[in-house]
């Protein structure tokens, strides 16, 4: 059922994409005025304030969906659904495991329950610590109380903390969504916005909104999709869709982060055909940070919460990460300019290893370990960008196996306008995994490229090189 569960997730991106072309009827904006965001105002620079809260709403929303979880597990005939008293009570009296279940399941299944959880706290009114919290709480009750195998420790802090990260991402993007379309927001905004928040759009229409409605700071967002060419002899679908976020940009004088993921980047990647879906999902947000520099030279910098899934051919691997990085941009001219962001991050527990996903056999190692960023983009606003970034995950599985996993991920491409909200893109990614094995001899590398031709439709044509206010 794991690896159904990781297809259907990832599905969402997929969903995300191609839902604005199908919507496009009369009365329904284009996809490209689903991705407009709404323009800053004073209040886009503000600290965000609740009208009102409840604490009540989201602690009954999280046991539904942990009773809905095990009833439908149970429905389905999982033996660990079978829960009773006796195991109920073993699990809160005995020692907590680290378990090898589906990648899919832990790495990205859990947190995505944990978003869920998440987000019914933020839209009932709560910041990011309290909504954090209702999320720590709901995957506890599931570990002890939901399922008859005793609690892991790894799922525990994959749901708290990917679940707060990747929740926090989904409830900002769906109400600047929402809030792009004005005090009215389109029929196809709502959809699209219950997509990518469905806990956030169902209690703002059963409770209403619980946040001053104003749009956000300054983003640069795309949705794309196009055909996707192995350079070797892996599989790997031919249809590539893509979306990414910048929340916050550090081109924007008047922006200065003030409470956790102000700003943020998001960008979710995947691949399908006939016989295998595979993709990337990275997420990263400033928890503590600050602004510095002047009007044409600034940066963000500060602490950075971070999570990644990435299952693709020769590489797997998934993490959550803590740790310093910086955004900066460089005006260049009247309308040129240079990015680049960076990020170190300690991952507590994460995992990483081999690309098959089959029950009751574990082709990963999991334990703690390191993450690194760095993303270089030269742009011209109106025109397009060239975009280089590596991104790379180490886990010391030595803790919990035999061998140490290091993998990578690289791309560079350029993107370039072609009218007002569209623009085309090649790139090409590498990929790496290496296994280091107390036997040497038996060390693994896998490696795979791919070239990505795509049509995109932009939010701007600024390119995340916004314009001066």
């Amino acid at each position: 059922m794991g690896a159904h569960v990781s297809r259907g997730l990832l599905s969402l991106s997929g969903l995300m994409f191609t839902m604005g072309v199908a919507v496009a009827q009369p009365g329904v904006p284009a996809v490209e005025e689903l991705v407009r965001p709404g323009t800053p105002t004073a209040a886009s620079y503000q600290d965000d304030t609740a009208i009102s809260k409840s604490y009540l709403v989201p602690a009954i929303e999280l046991v539904g969906l942990n009773v809905a979880g095990n009833v439908g597990a149970r429905i389905a005939g999982v033996p660990w659904a079978e829960v009773t008293p006796d195991t109920m009570w073993h699990n809160l009296t005995h020692t907590w495991v680290y378990d090898d279940d589906l990648f899919s399941v832990n790495q990205l299944a859990h947190p995505y329950g944990g978003a869920l959880v998440y987000s019914a706290a933020r839209s009932s009114g709560h910041g990011f610590w309290v909504s954090a919290a209702y999320g720590f709480g709901g995957s506890l009750m599931w570990e002890t109380l939901m399922e008859a195998e005793p609690p892991s420790v790894n799922d525990q802090l994959t749901t708290s903390f990917a679940g707060a990260f990747l929740g926090e991402v989904l409830y900002r993007w769906g109400r600047a969504v929402l809030w792009g379309g004005g005090a009215n927001p389109s029929v196809g905004r709502h959809i699209l916005a219950g997509v990518i928040d469905p806990m956030g759009a169902g209690n703002r229409s059963l409770f209403s909104e619980k946040w001053r409605r104003v749009p956000p700071p300054r983003l640069h967002a795309f949705m794309a999709a196009g055909y996707n060419q192995p350079l070797d002899d892996t599989s790997s679908g031919p249809f590539h869709v893509e979306l990414a976020v910048s929340h916050g940009l550090p081109s924007d004088r008047r922006f200065v982060p003030r409470v956790p993921f102000d700003h943020f980047d998001l960008r979710g990647q995947l691949n399908a055909g006939s016989d295998a879906v595979t993709g990337y999902l990275d997420v990263r947000g400033m928890l503590v940070g600050t602004a510095i520099g002047e009007d044409r030279r600034r940066a963000l910098w500060g602490l950075h919460g971070t999570y990644d899934y990435w299952d693709a051919e020769g590489v797997r691997a998934g993490a959550i990460g803590v740790g310093p990085g910086i955004a900066v941009h460089a005006a260049l001219g009247e309308h040129g300019f240079l990015s680049a962001s960076g990020v170190l991050a300690l991952v507590p527990w994460g995992a990483a290893g081999g690309t098959g996903d089959i029950e009751g056999v574990r082709d990963y190692h999991h334990g703690p370990g390191g993450s690194q960023l760095l993303e270089l983009k030269l742009g011209r606003r109106g025109l397009g960008v060239i975009r280089v970034s590596a991104r790379a995950i180490e886990i010391y599985g030595k803790l919990r196996g035999d061998a140490i996993e290091t993998v990578v991920v690289s791309s560079g491409g350029v993107m370039a306008a072609i009218a007002r909200h569209h623009a085309v893109a090649i790139d090409v990614v590498y990929s790496a995994h290496h296994a280091s094995f107390t036997d040497a001899a038996a060390s693994a590398l896998d490696q795979s490229a791919q070239v990505r031709l795509m049509w995109a439709v932009t939010s701007d044509s600024d390119f995340g090189g916004a314009r001066e206010p």
